[in-house]
């Protein structure tokens, strides 16, 4: 994991006189090991930030089926923003329908509007906290992430 270690000198995270902080980590997930996830998992683990934020819990049964993913901090904006529109949306949407919609309105045009204006809105938030964390932390491109040793 030499470029994890790098990383780490380069942000500050790490000193050069201490080489074991940080270089560690276990395999969670059924991938290639060492993987691109294991490394760029590292190197959001030293950063510090809260483990549900780097590792949300739908990612985490996504990566442990097999979808090779980037974690979220990694993943470009657009990506984000589709990914959590379309699941944020079709739940929120079939959520409102069983225990609101369905015995107000009855319409489904009023349905699916709420629930695509709901995607988009929770889809450009939670995108524009992703970008913001990964200028934050400068963490590297997805594909500048290598896979360890």
């Amino acid at each position: 994991m030499a470029d994890i270690k790098t990383w780490l000198t380069q942000t500050g995270s790490l000193s050069s006189a201490d080489e074991t902080v940080g270089c560690e980590f276990e395999c969670r997930y059924p991938m290639s090991s060492p993987s691109r996830l294991d490394s760029a998992l590292a190197i959001l683990a030293a950063t510090g930030m809260w483990r549900s934020s780097y590792e949300p819990p739908l990612y985490r049964l996504l990566w442990r089926l097999g979808l090779p993913l980037p974690p979220p901090h990694f993943a470009s904006f657009g990506f984000n923003f589709a990914f959590t529109a379309a699941w944020f949306g079709t739940a929120w949407g079939a959520i409102m329908w069983i225990f609101v919609w369905s015995k107000v309105s009855g319409s489904g045009v009023v349905a699916i509007t709420g629930a695509v204006v709901a995607g988009v809105l929770f889809g450009l938030i939670i995108a524009a906290y992703y970008r913001y964390g990964a200028r934050k932390y400068k963490l590297p491109l997805w594909s500048e992430v290598n896979a360890g040793p």
